[in-house]
């Protein structure tokens, strides 16, 4: 299967061939559980094998190829290309036309901002593209170094290993190493978790890089939370939930946003994004099931309660089924109210 160009930028190719133990191809043109070929998705990585990635598209679970660099845990926009043997995520036609207009060399680092939703200005891409080349300029270590740009945590080889090794922790393992560290806490008598972690090796990696995780992306988030997410267990057998921070200005305020995103087997998937500005709270819940919908509003007086009781004062809190394309972005809060 061929890729096609804009302004030179190729928008993906096959990669390697497709071994005995790969998802098998579907027939060329063929719809998959509803999704058309050209259609733009949005869906969740749950696995990476090579150039293949499992992923959730609505309520369907499907293989393909992906022409760009996706890992497990990242949310992501892009096209449904089944016109081949092998279904292929693609570059949107827009964000190809932007990389079109970067020079060969910082392509790469480009695209790899564009997918995360984050600036791709001169500054951006002269600071990151110095950071990675000091460690060699391996594809394998630029979209941890992202991750770390975006959050002001410095580059070097011990930053870079350590996110790439907890971006590629799936939710199940997350989880188990959370209730490790819970485990410890249980019997802590009141030491710190640096002191409770010191003989578990993985379990202190997980923390520092999950410090990382935790920091505000340094620009608003574009709708979506497309950067790698902390996660955190939600009760004690799960599920995991999805979480990135950002900060930015509203005006002569500073705004602080968290989107969440959590994956339930009774009410599906549950999304949304809390906008803090001064001392003013908004909440979005998204659903993609009308009984999480139904489920989130029978309980919304008491989520009010709980919010307004951490000294805020909540300005609104919807609760929506979840269209197929995202909002642009958070409903802007009345600073008014």
């Amino acid at each position: 299967m061929t890729g096609y160009d804009v302004g030179g930028v190729r928008s993906g190719g096959v990669g390697r061939d497709l071994g005995p133990s790969a998802p098998q191809p579907v027939s060329p043109g063929r719809e998959v559980r509803g999704l058309k070929d050209g259609q733009e998705v949005e869906g969740l990585v749950l696995r990476s094998e090579d150039s293949m990635v499992q992923v959730r598209v609505g309520t369907s679970t499907l293989w393909a190829r992906s022409s760009v660099p996706l890992f497990p845990g990242q949310r992501f926009r892009a096209i449904w290309d089944s016109s081949g043997d092998v279904p292929v995520l693609r570059l949107r036609q827009e964000d190809l036309q932007l990389l079109s207009r970067f020079p060969l060399r910082d392509r790469p680092l480009a695209q790899a901002l564009i997918l995360r939703g984050l600036p791709t200005d001169g500054d951006s891409i002269l600071a990151l593209r110095q950071a990675w080349m000091s460690l060699g300029g391996g594809e394998a270590d630029l979209s941890a170094a992202v991750e770390l740009f975006a959050r002001g945590v410095p580059i070097n080889r011990e930053s870079v290993d350590l996110m790439g090794w907890y971006m590629a922790l799936s939710p199940g393992q997350a989880l188990a190493l959370w209730r490790r560290i819970r485990d410890r806490l249980k019997s802590s008598k009141g030491r710190s978790l640096e002191e409770i972690t010191r003989d578990d090796p993985e379990a202190s990696r997980f923390l520092k890089a999950h410090r990382w995780a935790m920091r505000p992306v340094r620009w608003p988030l574009q709708g979506e939370g497309f950067l790698c997410p902390a996660f955190w267990p939600v009760g004690d057998q799960g599920p995991m939930a999805r979480v990135v921070f950002s900060e930015g200005r509203e005006g002569d305020r500073r705004a602080f946003s968290v989107f969440f995103d959590v994956e339930d087997l009774q009410v599906g998937r549950t999304d949304g994004t809390v906008t803090l500005i001064g001392p003013l709270l908004g909440v979005e819940i998204r659903c993609d099931r009308p009984e999480g919908v139904e489920l989130m509003r029978r309980h919304s007086d008491k989520l009010m309660d709980d919010l307004s009781s951490g000294g805020v004062s909540v300005s609104h809190l919807s609760v929506s089924l979840r269209r197929r394309r995202a909002a642009e972005g958070p409903r802007p809060i009345d600073v008014e109210a």
